[in-house]
């Protein structure tokens, strides 16, 4: 696997091609992966951004993702040039000794997942806050900036201030809607807004419930229809869903349905992000309307 998810300081082509001068590697041994359909920004689930590991060469806190369910690190992805290219990434990253690297799921803005590798410090616990040096935060907002990146999640950090979830909205489009079976497991928690919503993808009837699979692309005008729901606090809201749709982890082989990040549109020309649940099966059968209400499928309610 060639491909790299960066999030750190090697997201600033400057500070990469410096550090390769400096230590005899080439300075083109990373190349930005230019994806068939772009559709947003790249993000490791379930991990947040966090300052806890102290690194001489920065003079102070260094960055690692973390896990933390229902947040989201946005990075972007690189073709890695060969050994040549791994072996100053290793250098540069300190592996195996400070950051591992480590095969991660990514996902888009458009209900796409990659495997890529990147690296993480091993801390369980997330590790104690250490205080980043002024220099390495602004190379990192630097090239986050120049790839078109938001630098909110990274102030934040910098400050050991609460990072606020990559989103607090959740869309769904079978049984969890209102006046399906499900709906109470949603109705539990706080939830504040719920719009009509469609995003891009394809739906097939499982029998008692649907199940969303990839879009043939991002500009294929396949629909899904469905419900957006703005919760309160949507890392209490995601485990509960997550058994609710057997999701059991990103690295998890046997689940019935993959959470990933969706655009989903409410009508006012401004998508927003949403958590959603892709099928992981092979079978069911196409509902060409994309809408599990019209195809007869589940409760019929009044609300």
């Amino acid at each position: 696997m060639n491909t790299y998810f960066a999030y750190g300081s090697n997201l600033d082509s400057e500070d990469w091609q410096r550090w390769c001068a400096e230590h005899g590697y080439s300075t083109n041994l990373l190349r930005p992966v230019e994806r068939v359909e772009p559709v947003g920004g790249v993000y490791l689930p379930d991990h947040e951004l966090k300052f806890s590991y102290y690194s001489a060469a920065r003079g102070g806190g260094a960055l690692n993702a973390v896990p933390r369910i229902g947040q989201a690190v946005e990075g972007a992805l690189f073709e890695v040039a060969g050994n040549e290219g791994w072996a100053a990434l290793h250098q540069k990253e300190g592996h195996p000794h400070r950051y591992s690297r480590t095969q991660v799921t990514i996902v888009d803005e458009g209900g796409h997942r990659f495997k890529a590798m990147t690296y993480l410090i091993n801390q369980p616990d997330g590790g104690r806050f250490v205080p980043p040096a002024a220099g390495y935060v602004e190379i990192v907002r630097r090239g986050m900036q120049r790839l078109n990146l938001q630098t909110k999640f990274l102030d934040a950090a910098a400050s050991n201030e609460l990072i606020p979830p990559v989103t607090n909205s959740l869309f769904c489009y079978g049984t969890l809607m209102r006046g399906q079976s499900r709906f109470a497991h949603l109705a539990a928690h706080r939830i504040e807004q719920i719009f009509p919503a469609t995003t891009c993808g394809r739906l097939v009837d499982l029998g008692e419930y649907p199940g969303m699979i990839e879009p043939l692309g991002h500009d294929s005008g396949t629909k899904v229809s469905g419900e957006l729901f703005e919760t309160g606090d949507i890392s209490a809201v995601l485990p509960l869903i997550d058994d609710v749709e057997d999701f059991r982890g990103y690295d998890a082989s046997d689940s019935l349905y993959s959470r990933r990040l969706v655009q989903a549109d409410i009508g006012n020309d401004q998508p927003r992000l949403a958590w959603s649940y892709f099928y992981e099966g092979g079978d069911g059968s196409p509902i060409p309307s994309g809408c599990w209400r019209t195809h007869g499928g589940g409760i019929s309610a009044d609300w």
